[in-house]
């Protein structure tokens, strides 16, 4: 049986001890570019689920497991992507900080086999840092199929590195890795290993190893760190009084060859042996066209390509979303509300505490699926299938001219594109951007483009009242705000953004079951999470409705709703419910339309004039988001950082829509 079958440990949180054994457990961590399926062999050890993808940037986070072993338990934790010593962004960052202050014991390098070059690159820097290491070689099978296969045993040969050819989808290769692992844990090896740079690298090395030793600092680690500029290791040599003498040494080494850059050299350096390297471990082969990959790279027919993508993401999600919500909500108000209605009587009898109950329990949990199931789930299965294929590597080289006008990298397109069918997943995909910064942007003009709820209320109040003119104005508008808040952010939001190497993997055609796992994973995820907030906020408003409140709480706004914003106060009761759900907003304008007129209608005209009904769908659009994507966003950001974007989208709604009201009465607009 595969190792991927085995169950996940029990709990989120395991003791670190065993029972008589004393100290920390060993700790092994999972190394490598971010798209070599490092994921995928940390699940098949640990038997857990973690997201699992083939572009840069997916593992976000860095996840521990205890895995018992046969002879010994250890810790292993799978180490957010990393390309070499570069820290431009925070999950890279976060992995070198990990390796560096944890002091594993040993080092799991992931290489992917159909890019063998790019991924030795990685592991001749902790070479280099001299940790204690082994090679996990992963698609090997897809390097033979493409015509470029791998020599392990003449790999391990040339690097004097254990190398497990490991094909985790399949489990194969997973147990001899667990055996090597738990054989390197045991003989607990000192092994050295032998820089391959010119004598006279060598000679300046040695030269910064004596002086890193007088500083108690470890000599090999200590010195090649110091050459590529670490701040830590400088600030050690400082304090002990030897900074001064390492500079001079390195200065002389500099000013004798010549050299002005020194990481760019190592880097060429690095590079260049990987290429030779592998050159000698892949067996000859034949040249295969992809021409799949140059139509999809090209700047023309790849542009071409990725906008049809995205428009059938749209769709899908517009379309077969708004599809299946309608049939959920439908075949939820045949079957389930009826007993519920029933349930609510037996319990409180007739009276408003059981319209409260069918607030939260039919309505709240009719809100959690009529949007996590239609929208959030299918945009699920897409990202999960464009992960695994590569795609989205693609997508972030080509979007990254439209993007980084806001300061976001390539790959944030797919979820301002994603949004339009709903902001919450979309939100759930900020997780792949590296840093804070591009969070912040990228989760608020999301917010802003309008989802497929605010388009229902464009497409039911404006278009039918004011015409197609007026609806497409309003898109017009919040096309022109998304382009100016992003551009705005861009320049004031402290920091800059981040320049990441995006690497273009070789297109694979992805596992289904994976693929339908990563989906139910983090659509259950979503559920856990959102659920029990959808619930509580439909009680309270609830509540407040059936008992009156909402009247007493809407009272000071009339200040901002009739005088500022020229909305009647009985429209803020639609806004007040919007934060539920949007469209929720225009059935109950349709209640209040009928109940001015004292007789049925759908002729919102009859309740608002044309300027105070063109108001208020542009406020509903731009003004905050629903109770799904708001719980999304505390889920994605600090709380803080949401609360700022709340705050910022509804002073900002507020004060352009009263600007907005007064221009449309100039224009006659009335």
């Amino acid at each position: 049986m595969s190792h991927c079958s085995s169950p996940p440990p029990r709990g989120r949180f395991r003791h670190r001890f065993r029972w008589g054994q004393k100290g920390e457990l060993p700790r092994v961590v999972l190394a490598g570019n971010p798209n070599v399926g490092k994921s995928l062999i940390f699940n098949c050890i640990t038997g857990s689920c973690v997201d699992t993808a083939n572009y840069p940037g997916v593992t976000v986070g860095l996840t521990e497991r205890i895995v018992k072993g046969e002879e010994k338990d250890f810790i292993l934790a799978d180490l957010p992507g990393i390309y070499g010593l570069e820290t431009a962004s925070e999950d890279q960052k976060a992995a070198w900080d990990y390796i560096f202050q944890k002091k594993p014991d040993l080092v799991v390098t992931v290489l992917d086999s159909t890019n063998l070059a790019r991924n030795l690159y990685l592991l001749m820097i902790l070479m280099a840092l001299d940790l204690p290491l082994i090679v996990a070689g992963t698609f090997g099978d897809k390097a033979e199929q493409e015509g470029e296969p791998v020599n392990w045993e003449k790999l391990a040969r040339i690097l004097e590195i254990p190398v497990i050819p490991v094909v985790a989808p399949k489990g194969r290769g997973i147990s001899q890795l667990r055996k090597e692992i738990q054989k390197r844990l045991s003989t607990k090896s000192n092994h050295s290993y032998p820089l391959p740079y010119p004598a006279f690298m060598r000679n300046l090395i040695a030269k910064l190893e004596e002086i890193m030793k007088k500083a108690g600092l470890p000599a090999r680690r200590s010195a090649f760190l110091f050459l590529m500029g670490d701040r830590g290791v400088k600030q050690t040599l400082e304090e002990k009084g030897l900074l001064e003498e390492a500079e001079k040494t390195l200065g002389s080494f500099l000013e004798a060859y010549g050299i002005n850059d020194l990481p760019e050299a190592l880097f060429s350096f690095h590079y260049s042996l990987s290429q030779v390297i592998a050159q000698a471990a892949q067996k000859p082969h034949k040249h295969i066209p992809r021409r799949l990959e140059k139509f999809l790279t090209s700047p023309l027919s790849g542009t071409i390509a990725a906008i049809t993508l995205l428009v059938a993401v749209f769709s899908t999600l517009f379309l077969v979303g708004g599809w299946l919500s309608e049939l959920l909500s439908f075949t939820w108000q045949a079957v389930v509300s009826p007993p519920l209605e029933k349930l609510a009587l037996s319990l409180f009898g007739p009276g408003p505490w059981a319209k409260v109950f069918l607030w939260g329990f039919d309505q709240g949990i009719l809100a959690a699926l009529t949007v996590g199931i239609p929208y959030i789930f299918i945009f699920y299965l897409i990202l999960a299938f464009l992960e695994d294929t590569g795609y989205l590597s693609v997508l972030s080289f080509l979007g990254e001219r439209l993007t980084m006008l806001f300061g976001l990298p390539g790959r944030a397109l797919i979820n301002l594109v994603a949004s339009a069918g709903c902001n919450v997943p979309a939100l759930s995909g900020t997780r792949i951007l590296p840093t804070m910064r591009e969070r912040f942007i990228a989760s608020l003009l999301i917010l802003l483009v309008p989802c497929s709820a605010r388009s229902a209320v464009i497409f039911g109040a404006a278009a039918p009242f004011l015409g197609w003119g007026a609806a497409l104005s309003l898109y017009g508008l919040v096309a022109l705000l998304i382009l100016g808040f992003g551009t705005l952010m861009n320049k004031v939001y402290p920091g800059k953004p981040s320049v990441l190497i995006v690497e273009i993997p070789p297109l694979r055609w992805p596992q289904i079951n994976l693929v339908l796992r990563k989906t139910w994973f983090r659509f259950a995820d979503f559920l856990y999470f959102a659920a029990p907030i959808l619930i509580l906020g439909s009680l309270l408003l609830g509540s407040l409705y059936e008992t009156g409140a909402v009247w007493s709480v809407m009272a000071p706004l009339r200040p901002i709703l009739e005088g500022w914003m020229g909305l009647p106060v009985a429209a803020g009761l639609a806004i007040l419910f919007a934060f539920l759900r949007k469209e929720m907003s225009l059935q109950l304008l349709l209640v209040l339309a009928a109940a001015q007129a004292g007789a049925p209608t759908t002729n919102l005209l009859s309740f608002m004039t044309p300027a105070q009904l063109y108001v208020f769908v542009y406020f509903i659009t731009i003004s905050f988001p629903c109770l799904s994507a708001f719980s999304m966003l505390l889920r994605e950001l600090r709380a803080k950082s949401a609360l700022i974007i709340l705050i910022l989208m509804l002073s900002f709604s507020i004060l352009t829509s009263g600007l907005l009201y007064r221009l449309l009465l100039v224009l006659g607009f009335h």
